[in-house]
Order: structure tokens, then sequence, then C-alpha cells
């Protein structure tokens, strides 16, 4: 089996191979500790050249203070809830005594009272009637 060589290893690394050689790298060092070791070591050893624009520290610093600035108006905005649902309440407890003072609550209550409601049993006292039928049915089999 042959090993793959650290240049190789490098330009896989850095995504410089095309996609089927890459597959077939990435294959061959699932399978082979010795590459996968050497893959290890090319990593460890090589150095990215990265370097940051002027400006980077600038346009860093920029966005932290907007999101910063972003951050105090939402907390300014958070008191807004709840002096919008305290009003709320205070409108509703308004409104309520305020029908209640008036009566209107009570025309309701009188308008079902005059209206005439059927009474009917409970399903209990209906369960004991029915069994009680059905007992005295089978008293008056056994009798006879």
């Amino acid at each position: 089996m042959s090993h793959i060589s650290p240049e190789k290893l490098s330009d896989y690394i850095t995504n410089l191979l095309n996609q089927k050689e890459q597959q077939a790298i990435e294959l061959h060092i699932h399978s082979c500790d010795v590459c996968l070791s050497e893959y290890l070591d090319v990593i460890e050893n090589q150095t990215l050249d990265v370097s940051l624009s002027e400006s980077f520290t600038d346009v860093t610093m920029d966005k932290m203070n907007h999101h910063k600035q972003r951050k105090e108006k939402i907390q300014r905005s958070s008191k807004l809830p709840i002096n919008k649902t305290l009003t709320h309440y205070v409108i509703a407890a308004g409104l309520t005594l305020l029908l209640m003072l008036t009566g209107v609550f009570q025309g309701f209550l009188d308008m079902t009272n005059s209206t005439k409601i059927e009474e009917h049993q409970s399903f209990t006292t209906q369960f004991m009637n029915n069994k009680n039928d059905i007992l005295d049915y089978m008293e008056g089999d056994e009798k006879q």
C-alpha cells in the first residue's frame, strides 16, 4: 500500500486538489494509520498565512458599539410591555366597576332567572331509577 506524500496532504488541507482526489485521500486517511499520523503532523506544522486588514479593528469596534446601542435600546423598550399590561388591567377593572354600578350584570342575571330553565335529573339519579326498574323486573321473573 502506498502512502500519501506530505506535499499531497498539504494540498489536501488547503483544498488545492480536485474533488475526486480529495475524496480518495480522505478515504485513505480513514483506513491508514500511518497517513493519518502524517496528516496530523502536517496540520500541526503548517502555518497559515493569515493577515488582518488595517481596518479590521475599526470595523470590529464599530460593530461592537452598534451591538451595544441596540442592546441598550432593547433594555429601554423592555419597560414598555409592563406599563402596557398594567394599563390594560386598569382599563378592564374600570370597565368592570362601571358595568357593575350601572346594573348591566344584574340585568343579565335577571334575564336568566326569568327564563324557565328546565331541570334535568342528574345522571346518578337516572342510573339509580333504571337499576331499580331492572331489579324489580328481575324479582318479578323469579316469583313467577
